[in-house]
């Protein structure tokens, strides 16, 4: 699947600013290196397909040397960017022994239109606001300090009694 060429790509609650080397997340917004953006365009273009560690190194490093390092580490901050997993992907899986894929959906804000808060908008005022979904690992952090916060309460409270 090729995906359009858009000032604006839509990957779950996050938004993707190619030119800008931005990922605005839910919590947070990430600027990334143009090398590490390069390989995130490289796999959206063929989102879906397993890309090989020597196209992508290939694609995005004219000289090899040193690009195997360089594309792991690319990942790494991708998935860190994307709050990913290794384990149980939502954007990027490893293929063992044949690469990397991205799995998924991609949306894209065509050249020329904006986000609904316009294209000069602050990026920190976007990445406050919650795209698509709510990020499942934050809901259970949150949940697990109210109930951390409940037990001390009910400590306090015998303690007191």
């Amino acid at each position: 699947m090729n995906v359009p060429e858009a000032d604006v790509y839509l990957l779950y609650e996050f938004a993707v600013y190619p030119r800008r080397n931005v990922i605005v997340g839910p919590v947070e917004t990430y600027q990334i290196e143009p090398k590490v953006m390069d390989v995130l365009s490289a796999l959206m273009a063929r989102r879906g397909d397993v890309l090989s560690r020597e196209e992508l190194i290939a694609a995005v490093w004219t000289d090899r040397v040193g690009g195997d390092e360089r594309l792991t580490r690319a990942i790494s901050q991708l998935r860190k960017a994307f709050l990913d997993s290794v384990k149980s992907p939502r954007f990027i899986e490893t293929v063992p022994k044949r690469g990397y894929r991205l799995v998924c959906p991609v949306g894209v804000e065509p050249r020329g239109q904006n986000l609904k808060h316009g294209e000069n908008a602050s990026l920190d005022f976007l990445a406050a606001e919650p795209r698509v979904d709510f990020d499942r690992r934050a809901a259970i952090v949150v949940a697990g300090l109210a109930v951390g916060v409940l037990i001390i309460l009910v400590a306090v409270g015998f303690a007191l009694a």
